[in-house]
């Protein structure tokens, strides 16, 4: 279950913060998670890296 809570957050797309629930919670691999969500895979690991690029940012401030 992914709780909908997480999806209050303003800073991430809901596409994101979908993937990043399937990424980091669930531990699915990047291809895993484009199959499911029927996405190309680069477009996953593009998702995932602006995550990624979020997070840091927001560890700067």
């Amino acid at each position: 279950k992914i709780n909908v809570s997480k999806f209050s957050n303003r800073q991430l797309s809901t596409l994101e913060v979908l993937v990043s629930c399937l990424k980091f919670d669930f531990k699915l691999k990047n291809i895993e998670i484009s199959r499911l969500l029927s996405r190309d895979s680069r477009t996953i690991w593009t998702v995932v890296n602006n995550i990624e690029r979020k997070k840091i940012g927001n560890k700067k401030e």
